[in-house]
């Protein structure tokens, strides 16, 4: 009697794994950003065609990469890079610097949370910060939303991207 309990309990647990394993999504995979919106405050507007933005994610970890803006024109030849110029260069840099943003870390995903660790960041004062989303996910679509406490909500939508 014991031998066929214990045998009937493991394998109840054995049929159970998959199903537990299924209840988070397979967010693994490339996305990029397709649509930003702003709804809330007087401002509801959405961006259909917004800046590259490319979230990879892998195995509980993520990459994010965004374009801010447009970069300067920068120099081309070593004569350009004299000592003479070395404060308009130091401003072109900064400038340069402020148009792209990357960061990665771990990911944390529960029912309805979405948590970026940042581990490694362009931007020294961001590493070991945490930013939350709300999200959902329909397999090929994949939206991260926040709520800020005026009420304003900001949301950008990733499309998964296959190889």
């Amino acid at each position: 009697m014991w031998r066929q309990m214990k045998f009937v309990t493991l394998s109840i647990c054995a049929l159970s794994i998959p199903v537990l394993a299924d209840a988070q999504p397979v967010l693994d995979g490339s996305w990029w950003l397709v649509e930003t919106s702003v709804r809330g405050g007087g401002n509801d507007e959405t961006n259909p065609n917004p800046p590259p933005q490319l979230l990879m994610i892998t195995n509980g970890h993520y990459s994010l990469t965004e374009y801010m803006g447009e970069r300067p024109e920068m120099p081309s030849t070593r004569a350009a890079f004299s000592s003479e110029r070395s404060a308009e260069l130091d401003e072109l840099r900064l400038e340069a610097f402020r148009t792209f943003r990357a960061n990665a870390g771990t990911l944390d995903v529960t029912d309805s949370t979405f948590t970026l660790n940042f581990v490694l960041s362009m931007n020294p004062g961001a590493i070991g910060l945490r930013s939350s989303f709300d999200y959902t996910y329909d397999g090929a679509m994949l939206t991260l939303s926040r709520t800020r406490d005026d009420g304003v909500t900001t949301s950008r939508v990733f499309a998964r991207r296959e190889p």
